[in-house]
């Protein structure tokens, strides 16, 4: 049945039909509460502990309820709503009886929002499975497999998640859904085992729990508050799947269908509560945003990295489902046919299945746009549409009721002009209530036909007009009952909770980043002391370089040619030695540390740079380190080394912050000491990390190594960390904390500058991808993994943050200059070029590149 309305001067539910299906409706109240509390619980639980770590235990409980209140309100006022519709229910379907000029941008917003969901866990599902975040798992299965091969692809698994689950996306019905629901739903069993199993039967390895009175109740910080907002807001968004589950349940009655809403409410907030509370008295504040990563490796917490995998593949139809219902209507152009065609659900399926696959495998980073979207999607579905509709409707029935009143009366005044209040009296001795809502009097005001003309017409006989429609007014007398109070009020709450999450936040991050840019200008290079960026030719002239090394600006692929004995045995020449720990080569000075890796500059220019990548790194990862010392270094103060310190500006920072703690820094490069500010409780050695620390066992309570990917050979690594657990006294942390080489979205020409670069490491003997394999290496050597964290940086976009982030990218390319320009046997000239087009790409392309912090712990019997 297809119905067209063209305004809103006369939208009755009449006009919807009353059955949306061809079958008879086939769900139950276990199936229901199944695909609800699915929906509903997803991987976004296990960031609740770290989310109660910010906010407080006893903040965070009264949220958790807060919320899950306000969902289970909104999904009882959806029902309300579905009552006036019938089984033929949807957000379109009472959109056009409430706002029916908005009925198509409300779909919209709602197909957008299940649309990114869907395509954000297939970017999830492919991220937990692929080998390099699951080695141990997958790897395990085959491990003989060859580096290049496709089963070590994220690619490869996205597209085997999509051809897996997409049979799935073919069904009609969400009651169909139910057994992989309840397949995602043990998922959720197991990893709430896993955080009650370790609770009660903690590893000696795992941090001793909170006592009672380290517990923190209430913590408020307006801009952490507001980044974990959302984790709280949005734990119970379910509502875009409440009308299926009205329109297929056998028996939708009020009773049955409330209680699958408690049910499935009561299901999930007892879960994130019991998750929330044992992950935070567990961990504390050092808990990650992702529990199961703070346990230590084991066949158990394998597992759970996969079955949160599976939990989240296995969500894919329940947001599809909304997402094509929702589609059909926007491409409809306003026309209901119920059910959808054959050929044409097939269609819509398909293009769902197709468009969140592509932009799975092509997208590297959804996090800006499913902010945007959950945002604004979730608190529209969740808060503000279910008030809105409710409010709408029972105004309606305000305006129905008077109408009817008054034409009840009026009718007999026409017949005998004195007899209106005798009819009156009639009606209510015949127990006719006006204002009963089942009642015939108001459903033949939003039913009229010829027989029952609406205010203002008369019967022929009376020298009638035609009957006109009713136009939407006022209620003269609106009937503000509680339920209509708080419906207008959780659409209002959802207004300003949208408006904080999309407005707030980003002043808080602007705040944050115009204070990191405030000290990063303060420690940037001044130009007296700087080195100028070069200019880039338009041509490489031929006669300036021989035949073999030629370039052509048209060919990036073939420019770039690797002398593997040049980038193994590299060192900076010797001429012009003017002091005897320092070398010399293309006016940039090199420390002369004997068989150093170490490729870049320790020279003044150089400082400048590392000081300036210090600021962006604490500015990107918000936070000088991860290590869960903080308190104790305020109050009774610590003893932390810098390893690689340079020129200490992270010594510095720290030294300021703690001044009961004191914080030493070693370095192979003691030219890079020099002009350094020593405060005092600071203190510098000289010491090389590859061969044995200047220090005795068991020394500090906190070690820090950042950016040593370029010092430390990739089979130098094992005994690095072992060097570093010697010296760290039991109980003690242990910070890596690395960038990943292997650059996003690149454009062809820095893609090929990027790649070669890596083969040069490579051949070194340098693995540009040790940030990978840091988690793995600290728990092979006995340390507790403690927290990952993991952070994105732009190379020119995105303000002024990324234009600092291509600046440092730039000074270091000029840095490696004397040792990549032989390497790749090229002139001054022609690197110089290289280098420029190759960055002048990452703006267009939007290039990024990740980091990594690990923290790890000594036990605390070693």
């Amino acid at each position: 049945m297809a119905i067209q309305i063209e305004d809103e001067t006369d939208i009755a539910p009449n006009q919807i039909p009353t059955h949306a299906t061809t079958t008879a409706p086939t769900g139950t109240i276990t199936s229901s509460v199944i695909n609800i509390a699915n929906t509903m619980m997803g991987a976004g639980m296990l960031a609740l502990p770290s989310a109660f770590a910010i906010v407080g235990l006893g903040f965070g409980m009264f949220l958790l309820v807060l919320a899950g209140v306000a969902a289970a309100f909104g999904m009882y006022l959806l029902v309300e709503s579905a009552r006036r519709v019938g089984r033929s229910s949807s957000f379109f379907a009472v959109s056009k009886i409430t706002y029916p000029s908005a009925a198509i941008i409300f779909d919209s917003a709602i197909a957008i929002k299940c649309f990114g969901v869907s395509v954000s866990y297939l970017v999830i599902w492919g991220d937990l499975v692929t080998p390099k975040k699951l080695p141990k798992v997958v790897l395990s299965l085959t491990p003989n497999i060859s580096p290049d091969s496709y089963f070590l692809m994220k690619e490869t698994w996205v597209t085997i998640g999509i051809i897996s689950i997409s049979p799935f996306v073919f069904l009609r019905r969400l009651d169909s859904l139910k057994y992989i629901s309840a397949l995602a739903l043990s998922s959720i069993v197991y990893l709430v085992f896993i955080v009650v199993f370790y609770f009660i039967f903690p590893l000696d390895e795992m941090p001793p729990k909170l006592t009672f009175g380290e517990i923190e109740w209430i913590k408020f910080d307006l801009q952490k508050f507001l980044t974990v907002l959302p984790i709280f807001v949005f734990a119970y968004t379910c509502h875009q799947n409440v009308f299926s589950v009205y329109n297929e349940l056998i028996d939708n009655s009020s009773e049955r269908i409330f209680k699958v809403i408690t049910t499935s409410s009561y299901v999930a907030h007892w879960t994130y509560q019991l998750v929330a509370i044992l992950g935070y008295l567990t961990f504390g504040n050092s808990v990650s945003s992702n529990i199961i990563a703070n346990y230590p490796n084991s066949a158990m917490i394998s597992f759970g990295q996969l079955a949160i995998a599976l939990l989240v593949l296995l969500s894919y139809p329940l947001q599809a489902h909304p997402a094509r219902a929702s589609l059909d209507k926007v491409v409809s152009g306003g026309t209901i046919v119920t059910p959808i065609p054959r050929i044409k659900f097939v269609l819509l399926s398909l293009f769902l299945i197709t468009a969140s696959y592509i932009i799975a495998i092509k997208v590297k980073n959804l996090s800006t746009v499913l902010s945007i979207v959950g945002a604004t999607g979730s608190t529209t579905i969740g808060y503000i549409l279910p008030g809105l509709f409710y409010w709408r409707i029972r105004e309606d029935e305000d305006i129905a009721a008077e109408e009817e009143q008054e034409r009840l009366l009026g009718v007999n005044g026409v017949v005998n002009g004195n007899g209106s209040s005798e009819q009156a009296v009639k009606l209510d001795l015949e127990g006719i209530d006006p204002m009963d809502n089942s009642g015939s009097i108001i459903h033949n005001v939003l039913h009229p036909t010829e027989h029952t003309p609406l205010l203002g017409a008369s019967s022929a006989s009376g020298g009638s007009t035609a009957p006109v429609p009713r136009r939407r007014t006022r209620a003269k007398n609106p009937k503000w009952d509680f339920t209509n109070f708080m419906a207008a009020l959780l659409a209002c709450a959802g207004i300003v909770l949208m408006a904080s999450i999309q407005l707030l936040t980003p002043k808080q991050e602007a705040k944050q980043l115009a204070d990191s840019q405030k000290k990063i200008l303060n420690r940037v290079p001044t130009p007296e002391f700087d080195v100028p960026l070069p200019t880039p030719t338009s041509q490489f002239s031929s006669s300036s370089v021989s035949k073999s090394s030629t370039l052509t600006t048209a060919d990036a692929k073939s420019r770039i040619i690797i002398n593997s004995q040049m980038a193994k045995s590299w060192q900076p020449e010797t001429t012009h030695l003017m002091r005897s720990d320092a070398r010399i080569d293309q006016k940039r000075r090199f420390h002369a540390v004997r068989d150093s890796m170490y490729p870049l500059p320790a020279d003044i220019q150089e400082q400048y740079r590392l000081e300036l990548q210090h600021y962006l790194f604490c500015y990107g990862f918000n936070a000088l380190f991860h290590m869960p010392l903080h308190q104790k270094m305020g109050k009774k103060g610590q003893l932390i080394l810098d390893v690689g310190c340079g020129p200490s500006a992270w010594m510095r920072n720290v030294a300021e912050l703690y001044p009961r703690s004191c914080i030493w820094g070693v370095d192979m490069a003691k030219s890079l000491f020099e002009g350094v500010d020593v405060l005092p409780n600071m203190k510098l050695f000289e010491g090389n990390v590859l061969e044995r620390l200047p220090f005795e066992d068991n020394t500090f309570d906190g070690i820090y190594q950042r950016l040593m990917v370029l010092s430390i050979p990739s089979d130098k690594w094992d005994h690095v960390v072992a060097e570093l657990i010697r010296v760290l006294k039991p109980g003690g942390y242990l910070e890596f904390c690395e960038p990943d080489f292997e650059c996003l979205r690149m454009g062809p020409k820095f893609f090929e500058l990027a790649k070669a670069l890596n083969e040069a490491l490579a051949i070194r003997g340098v693995n540009p991808n040790i940030a990978y394999e840091l988690g793995d290496k600290i728990k092979s050597a006995g340390l507790q993994l403690i927290s990952e964290h993991t952070c994105s940086f732009p190379i020119g976009w995105g303000g002024k943050n990324g234009e600092l982030h291509l600046h440092n990218i730039r000074k270091s390319f000029m840095g490696l200059k004397p040792y990549l320009s032989k390497t790749f046997g090229i002139s001054s000239e022609e690197y110089d070029n290289i280098i420029i087009e190759a960055t002048n790409e990452c703006e267009t392309y939007e290039t990024y590149y990740n980091a990594y912090a690990i923290v790890g712990r000594k036990n605390i019997n070693a």
